[in-house]
């Protein structure tokens, strides 16, 4: 190995590392980030009023 040849890239980098999250930031929509925070807690709710109804069924 030549102690002076340019680093590879690491094949197993990791998710987190900062590039990674930079470029998956930058593919991202401005807003999406919001959207998809505001889908999760309408589907959590949703979910919610289910099983009350559920529970209140059976109670």
């Amino acid at each position: 190995m030549d102690p002076h040849a340019e680093p590879t890239p690491n094949a197993f980098a990791s998710p987190t590392s900062e590039d990674y999250v930079e470029e998956r930031v930058a593919d991202n929509p401005p807003g999406l980030q919001r959207k998809a925070a505001l889908g999760l807690v309408l589907w959590i709710a949703w979910l919610l009023v289910v099983l009350t109804f559920i529970v209140w069924l059976v109670g």
